[in-house]
């Protein structure tokens, strides 16, 4: 089971780079490559995150200054 499931726009879904942080600047932050209509984040590594504000982006890591799709969520 995925704690959090993201939809991939199309333009990405062959490609993507799902990247997560505490901070709305993604510095620093960590990232998963993958493919496919549904971004996954696993409970075991959301687990690992403190309480508080986060925001994930995704897009494509083989282009630069692409439209991004991002959200944010707050982790109690």
């Amino acid at each position: 089971n995925s704690f959090l499931q993201l939809d991939v726009p199309n333009e990405f879904q062959s490609n993507w780079l799902l990247e997560v942080s505490p901070s709305p600047l993604f510095i620093p932050s960590i990232g998963l490559f993958g493919s496919g209509e549904v971004a996954e984040i696993p409970t075991a590594n959301l687990n690992l995150l403190h309480s508080g504000r986060y925001f994930c982006r995704i897009s494509s890591p083989n282009i630069i200054n692409v439209h991004t799709k991002q959200w944010q969520w707050e982790k109690t």
